[in-house]
């Protein structure tokens, strides 16, 4: 199966379809860094379905799509596809049957992918399926991307095992032994599930079964109830009718009574009306004579109200009055205090005035003095100022000066003490004496010579082991095989022995055969032997006398005359008649048939004279047509018989069929004796294996005991080799740290010593600085001192002005505002003067208006007028009370005549409640009626029968039956009807689930059983696989290495479920971890690997991406030649930048991305175009 085309379109960079042709054996994909090559690997991985974004250098899966670029936009969908050339039927399956197969797998941007084979959408899994146990997938090793040969080294040892087991075609065992793991899980839930169903259903069917035996009493009970309750109606029934006959003639009386009193009561509202009429009219009057009586009381009120008004007004006038001149004589006094206080005012204004010129004038001549006393302080200020800073000034530097002094003194003493400390450091030092180094050397190439040399041994050992555990797995396998086999065998014979010794079923036969002693005698069968395929023949002719015993003479029969057996039984003598066979010998000449005693052999020949006797006239034809055709041949007596056991005489012919329990006996007879023999031989051949077996066994303990020793010399042997190695290193590292540190010390010093010189010139400079700036400091001092007094004088000075301004400008604030003061009181006495005349004027005329209007009030009219309608108020309420009197007589006449209404409209609704009450008793019973004929129908029950029980029964046992009944059914509880129904489907759900119980416990063995087997499997394999490998491996990595050895070691010495040890050492070198290989030798190991695995199981093809980047030009050509032999199996598309890897390719295709973002492909066949640069080269003639 080899690779033929991929097609990628949408795929990262590849956003054009793009088809790459890769038919041939060897082809490489060249170009410039980022240009798209390593898309190609990651198409094919991703196609074969790779799940993991991380694996195709992605964060999400929709990476894989083209994005977009500079000039073209993001597309929706990605699309692989690749094709298989498959003419040789190298896939299995459904698929064989295709010459290509096309594998494709499409990703849409919103993250549905779906997968093709031969434009079929299939699944995942069935990509995956295809090519497990190829090398090919995931977990496989055909693909080898940038990294992964570093990730190969690295790799945990479950991850190198993985590789073994793709190689070994164990990971579909692998993924079978999953799922049929899974489906146990499954299997053993649901089990778990039934049986809790199934406990769930015992306590269901227990109280199923209560509760049906509780339905049965209340159908019992239900039953007895309905017949005492039928029994009621009936009864009710008839009760009813007497009760509507009694109600019907009770509302005929009523009837007449009703009519009576309604004619009184017609009579009564008749007259009522009258008098109504009458006392109406009364009524109009007497509101009338009310109107007149309510007018002229208003009247009198009105007339009150209007004299109490006048009054309270004159009251109120006489108030006001004197208000008011109380008023004016205090506005006049108010006035006259205000002209007081405005005269005052004015006086003290003029005051103020003269004062506040006084006060400008003053502050003036202060602040013209101010200028002068100011600028000599400012001028003092400055003069100090300056001497202060040049103090200051001073006074940092020699502060610094001392610093730098006192900096110098503290170095000079840390130089001299550092320099005296590696002095005396040096004085210390201590150096290795280099003999010691170079026979401590010595000791350490002695102790790996010999440490390599047990490791030989130890290897030697192991692979010995490794073959003696081999042959006695063979062994054991071997026994294993015998003792199955003849444990068959066994059991075959037991049973068919078993069946020989129950031929006879008949008890009482056998008591008698016992009694006589008989029993234990051999039978005729177990004497004689036939040819096979003539069973049948024999037992047809003998029959019962197949099971005959031999006696030695039959006159001793006598005495069992009387005691029959009681059964068929056969019994001869023994004999030594011999008989002369001539005439049969005529008659089997004669027929040209063979007599069916040529085909049995007798052990004894008495045996051989009874069967002389019985078969001495019978014989063997090949089939019945012809025995017909030669049956009239035959003489009375003599008879033929065919191999299925028909029976053909002169006049007869008898067709056989089994009939009795000997059927079988002689075939079973002579299966037993070569049983026998066979168990012997296998017994024979088991001994032998077995101890074959205990000297292998010998042999390993003894290999192994050898093999503990040489392990715990090397051990020892290591631990030296490693304590000298320490040692040694030890040593060398104390020799290289004492002349190091040395060097160290002298360079120190010398630097200390120029640093201490520069440090004593420091000092000597500061100490002259400082003694200077001390001088200078006492003269600016003084300076300092006179500056200041003279500031302090200008400062005084300049302070008292600055008060004296201060304080003219009050004054003259405070003058000023008592100026303003005056004005606004001047101001606020001359409004309120105005107020106060104007208030005066207002006084004035409201006094006038108020003395004019309490003269134009007057009271008399007002009491003429009330005195006049009091009068008429006493002749209208006289007029009033005869009204009222008539009114009040006919009330009385009509209360009586309301009172006779009532009394008939009350006897009538009396009368015609009963008529509704008689009504409705007899509705009652109508309806009483129809229930109980409605509920006795219901009830489907013969009323006949019910009648003539009904006159034996009354109501009141009937209702105590029912009450009886119905406490009982009360007394079981809640009954579910449905239990009975419930209790068989229960019962028949129980049956079904310890069916399933049965089914599943038979799946749960299978699929036990089956992993299992797949465990012994996959151990084998893996085993043939890990011996196969490390055989190639051993043969390979030389060839790399051109030297060396490598190894594969299972961890712990264990193979089953326990990872792998990558062990190689390159020529020359004895590392124990392949870590400690150079990146080269890492990458040459790691493909020494995978070429052991490929010639192994060959995937069918190989993607490698730059594995040659860290190899020199020489590895780089052995791993070419590698390749070439290589590519005889498989298929290599390679990845490289290398001259020399390109120069073994068949066909090279190129990667460019002319346009920013977008790969496309060149491809040049190397063979076509080797032959064109011939044919341009070749000269023209």
């Amino acid at each position: 199966m080899r690779l033929a085309h991929i097609k990628l379109a949408g795929f990262k960079s590849f956003v054009d379809p793009t088809v790459i042709t890769v038919s041939q054996d060897l082809v490489g994909i060249v170009g410039p860094n980022g240009c798209g090559k390593s898309n190609i690997i990651d198409a094919v991985r991703w196609v074969l379905g790779e799940s993991k974004a991380s694996a195709l250098r992605g964060d999400s899966m929709q990476d894989v799509i083209f994005s977009g670029s500079d000039n073209r936009k993001a597309v929706g969908r990605a699309s692989v596809e690749i094709v298989f050339d498959n003419h040789l039927s190298k896939i299995t399956g459904q698929w064989s049957s295709y010459a290509e197969i096309a594998i494709k797998r499409v990703l849409q941007r919103d993250g549905i992918s779906n997968y093709f084979i031969n434009n079929l959408q299939v699944r995942r899994r069935d990509i995956y399926d295809l090519f497990l146990g190829t090398g090919v997938g995931g977990r496989g090793y055909a693909i080898i991307e940038q990294g992964m040969i570093s990730r190969i080294i690295e790799a945990k040892p479950q991850e190198l095992r993985s590789f073994l087991e793709e190689a070994a075609g164990i990971s579909q065992y692998r993924e079978r032994r999953q799922e049929t793991f899974l489906r146990l899980i499954e299997t053993r839930k649901n089990l778990t599930r039934l049986e809790d169903i199934r406990q769930e259903l015992i306590s269901q069917l227990q109280h199923l079964e209560i509760q049906a035996k509780i339905a049965q009493q209340y159908k019992h009970l239900q039953e007895k109830l309905h017949r005492s309750q039928s029994l009621l109606w009936l009864q009710r029934e008839a009760e009813a009718i007497d009760q509507r006959t009694h109600a019907e003639n009770e509302i005929q009386r009523l009837e007449v009574e009703l009519d009576i009193v309604l004619t009184s009561q017609r009579n009564a509202e008749r007259e009522y009306e009258k008098t109504r009429a009458k006392e109406y009219s009364a009524n109009n009057k007497l509101l009338q004579v009310q109107g007149q009586l309510y007018s002229i009381d208003a009247e009198i009120g009105r007339l009150n109200q209007d004299i109490d008004y006048l009054r309270n007004t004159i009251d109120r006038l006489t108030n006001q009055i004197h208000e008011v001149e109380n008023q004016l004589v205090k506005s006049h006094e108010l006035k006259k205090i205000k002209s007081e206080n405005l005269a005052h005012w004015h006086q003290e204004k003029t005051k103020t005035e003269l004062n506040h010129l006084q006060s400008i004038h003053k502050h003036d001549t202060e602040n013209k003095r101010f200028p002068d006393i100011e600028a000599n302080f400012l001028t003092c200020q400055a003069k100090f100022n300056e001497c202060r800073h040049n103090l200051l000034l001073t006074e940092q530097a020699n502060q610094l000066e001392g610093s730098h002094l006192s900096h110098a003194e503290k170095n000079i003493q840390q130089l001299e003490s550092r320099y005296n400390r590696l002095l005396k450091e040096q004085n210390e030092l201590t150096s290795i004496d280099q003999s010691r180094l170079t026979k401590q050397q010595l000791e350490m190439d002695q102790a790996e010579s010999a440490l390599n040399e047990e490791i030989r041994k130890h290897q030697d050992l192991e692979n010995q082991l490794i073959k003696e555990t081999q042959f006695k797995q063979k062994i054991t396998s071997t026994i294993q095989e015998l003792q199955h086999t003849l444990s068959q065998a066994t059991a075959r014979f037991n049973a068919l022995q078993s069946l020989q010794q129950k031929l006879e079923n008949n008890q009482d036969l056998t008591a008698w055969l016992r009694k006589q002693q008989l029993d234990v005698l051999p039978r005729l069968w177990q004497k004689i032997q036939i040819q096979p395929e003539w069973e049948n023949a024999l037992e047809a002719v003998l029959q019962e006398r197949l099971n005959s015993i031999e006696f030695e003479q039959l006159d001793s029969l006598r005495e069992w005359i009387n005691a029959v057996p009681s059964g068929k039984w056969t019994i001869f003598e023994k004999t030594q008649n011999t008989l002369c066979n001539t005439y049969n010998q005529s008659i089997t000449t004669h027929i040209n048939c063979e007599r069916l005693l040529t085909y049995i052999m007798a052990d004894q020949r008495e045996t051989q004279n009874v069967l002389e006797d019985w078969l001495g006239r019978v014989y063997v034809i090949e089939d019945a047509e012809m025995g017909l055709s030669k049956r009239s041949m035959l003489d009375s007596g003599e008879m033929l018989v065919t191999r299925q056991g028909h029976i053909i005489t002169r006049n007869s012919f008898n067709f056989y069929a089994p009939n009795s329990q000997l059927h079988g006996v002689l075939s079973r007879q002579q299966e037993l004796t070569n049983l026998q023999k066979e168990i012997n031989q296998i017994e024979s051949l088991l001994q032998h294996q077995q101890e074959f077996l205990t000297e292998a066994e010998q042999q390993y303990v003894e290999s192994n005991r050898a093999l503990q020793r040489i392990k715990e010399n090397t051990k020892q042997i290591q631990q030296h080799w490693h304590r000298l190695q320490l040692e040694t290193v030890k040593l060398s590292q104390i020799n290289e740290r004492s002349t190091h540190r040395n060097d160290q010390i002298n360079s120190e010093l010398s630097e200390i010593k120029q640093a201490l010189d520069n440090e004593i010139s420091l000092q000597e400079s500061a100490k002259t600085r400082l003694t200077k700036n001390l001088v200078q400091i006492e003269t600016l001092k003084e300076n300092v001192q006179q500056a200041q007094l003279a500031w302090e004088a200008a400062d005084r000075m300049l302070a008292n002005q600055r008060q004296k301004i201060q304080q003219a400008t009050k004054e003259m604030q405070e003058i000023a505002f008592h100026v303003k003061t005056s004005l606004s009181k001047i101001d606020e006495i001359e409004l309120s003067v105005k107020s106060i005349d104007e208030d005066l004027h207002k006084l004035a005329e409201n006094h006038v208006n108020l003395l004019k209007e309490k003269e134009g009030l007057n009271e008399a009219p007002l009491n003429k007028q009330l005195e006049s309608a009091q009068i008429e108020r006493k002749l209208i309420e006289q007029s009033t009370s005869q009204v009222r009197q008539e009114v009040s007589d006919i009330a009385c006449y009509l209360s009586e005549i309301e009172n006779t209404r009532m009394a008939s409209e009350q006897k009538s609704h009396v009368l015609r409640d009963a008529i509704n009450q008689t009504r409705l008793k007899e509705q009652a019973a109508n309806i009483a009626i129809s229930q109980f004929n409605e509920l006795i129908n219901n009830a489907n029950v013969d009323t006949k029968q019910l009648l003539l029980l009904s006159k034996k029964k009354d109501i009141t046992s009937l209702q105590s039956e029912i009450h009886q009944a119905t406490a009982e059914i009360a007394t079981l509880g809640t009954v579910n009807l449905a239990a009975l129904d419930e209790l068989e489907i229960a019962r028949a759900r129980e049956i079904s689930l310890v069916n399933q119980l049965q089914d599943i416990n038979a799946a749960i063995a299978t699929l036990e059983n089956a992993i299992q087997q797949i465990d012994r499997e996959t151990q084998l394999r893996l085993q043939e696989t890990f011996t196969l490998v490390n055989t190639y491996l051993s043969e390979i990595f030389p060839v790399i290495f051109t030297g060396g050895k490598a190894r594969l070691e299972f961890c712990n010495d264990k193979v089953p479920d326990d990872g792998l040890l990558l062990m190689a050492q390159p020529p020359g070198k004895k590392n124990n971890s392949i870590h400690l290989l150079s990146g080269g030798e890492k990458a040459l190991a790691a493909l020494a690997l995978i070429f052991s695995l490929f010639r192994l199981n060959p995937a069918p093809f190989c993607l490698l991406d730059e594995v040659d980047a860290p190899l020199d030009d020489s590895n780089t050509g052995r791993f070419c030649e590698l390749v070439k032999n290589m590519a005889q199996q498989t298929q290599f598309l390679f990845i490289s930048h290398n001259k020399i890897t390109m120069g073994m390719a068949q066909r090279l295709i190129g990667v460019t991305m002319q346009e920013q973002g977008v790969s496309r492909i060149v491809a040049v066949d190397l063979a076509d175009a080797i032959k064109f640069g011939k044919r341009i080269e070749q000269p023209v003639i």
